[in-house]
């Protein structure tokens, strides 16, 4: 569409580049990913990570054949576990987020976790995914 209305192509893949850090990092995200039951996929991070980094990363992990729904797990570096979540799926990450005091849509969530390890973030949000599979 861009093309047909003229917009240099090159111009376009320039305003969507990343620096070389932040695809680095990204991927280093994605590196801790692990399988969950359900095409779900969990990666837990034990370092600090931007926000647009961990959505990007639980974006990227969508692409993968049979997953489902994603989420990224990292600390913040002030005491608090960020997880923001993606979903293609049944899962409704929405209503794992909110059971964790966040919010978002279906399929684009995410909460802020204060005072809790990543540990103890993995744990609620584990147990978030299992009682709305439930439902």
């Amino acid at each position: 569409y861009l093309r047909r209305a003229g917009a240099d192509m090159i111009a376009v893949k320039r305003l969507f580049q990343n620096s070389f850090q932040d695809y680095m990092q990204r991927e280093r995200v994605i590196s801790c990913a692990e399988n969950a039951p359900g095409g779900i996929v969990v990666a837990v991070a034990d370092f600090p990570v931007t926000r647009p980094t961990a959505a990007q990363a639980a974006d990227e992990l969508l692409n993968i054949a049979g997953v489902t729904a994603s989420m990224v797990i990292y600390p913040m570096g002030d005491g608090d576990v960020f997880i923001s979540a993606r979903s293609i799926g049944e899962l409704n990450v929405q209503l794992v987020m909110e059971a964790l005091g966040g919010g978002g849509s279906r399929s684009s969530a995410a909460v802020q976790l204060h005072d809790v390890s990543v540990a103890q973030a993995v744990q609620m949000a584990r147990k978030a995914i299992d009682d709305n599979l439930e439902n």
